[in-house]
């Protein structure tokens, strides 16, 4: 494991260790017995210092969420190492390249199918990054593929719904966002980009609902926060504009949007003063 993955698993917050009880115990109410305790304890420290490729890109994962990316494509790259078969490894790292390295994530999502051609989620990415060069036929093609496998729950239909957007098909963007929602009713991404298309048509009611809704479902989603605040701000609510793109900032610490927030607020605090700065 190189220097940098081992920073990372140093870096993370030290695994809880399994408290809970033996099958065996819960059903009794007894109190787990040390010896099983300490057995569970040696084989979490065993896997920490020898970690499985599964068991690196469960760690690396963690880390992206808090926003250590590099560290966490560094045990993505460790993990392909140790077991070039793995699938979901190639995915991850696959993923990690989406906004920076087209050629790169393509090869790295088609290495992942051919691994494991069941793997929805790549088939979502892969038909997102296709949309993306407006290879539409080939783009639907996987979007479906991802669809009936099932796992990749509502990102392929929005993806559809984007691909439909641009192409002008407002009606069939609305619905591929509305089946994502059925499919996922506990993803934000199919309500707050249902938001982005009412906004794009002017129904800023429906769209103020739709991000509103987003951020209800997950208060987390930087992506819903930094929408909304731009909805508050075209509707002349700085004050209300600026806490929400803060909180978006704070929620998504990488967002693509970053600079262009960033130069929006600094931008209403002028115009507002040191009082909206404050809020």
């Amino acid at each position: 494991m190189d220097r940098l993955a081992r920073g990372a698993v140093r870096r993370l917050p030290r695994a809880q260790w399994p408290t809970g009880q033996p099958p065996h115990l819960a059903r009794t109410g007894r109190q787990p017995g040390r010896r099983w305790l300490l057995q569970r304890r040696l084989s979490h420290h065993r896997q920490c210092l020898d970690p499985s490729a599964r068991h690196l890109v469960g760690l690396g994962s963690q880390l992206e969420i808090r926003g250590s990316r590099d560290e966490a494509l560094a045990l993505y790259e460790v993990a392909i190492d140790r077991d070039p078969e793995y699938a979901e490894a190639h995915y991850r790292a696959a993923s990690w390249h989406m906004w920076t390295d087209a050629r790169r994530t393509e090869a790295g999502l088609r290495r992942t199918l051919e691994l494991d051609d069941g793997h929805a989620m790549a088939w979502s990415a892969l038909g997102f990054l296709l949309g993306q060069r407006e290879a539409w036929k080939r783009a639907g093609s996987c979007l479906t593929r991802a669809i009936r496998l099932g796992s990749a729950g509502a990102l392929p239909h929005v993806y559809r719904g984007h691909h439909a957007w641009h192409r002008g098909r407002l009606r069939k963007a609305e619905a591929a966002y509305r089946e994502g929602m059925q499919a996922d009713p506990g993803n934000p991404h199919p309500l707050f980009a249902l938001g982005d298309l009412f906004r794009h048509e002017a129904r800023s009611a429906e769209a103020r609902q739709a991000y509103e809704a987003a951020l209800l479902l997950d208060p987390e989603c930087g992506d819903a926060a930094l929408r909304l605040g731009y909805l508050h701000d075209e509707e002349g609510r700085p004050r209300e504009a600026a806490a929400l793109l803060r909180r978006g900032l704070t929620l998504a610490p990488e967002h693509p949007w970053d600079a262009e927030v960033r130069e929006r607020l600094r931008e209403l605090e002028e115009l507002g003063g040191s009082g909206l700065a404050a809020t």
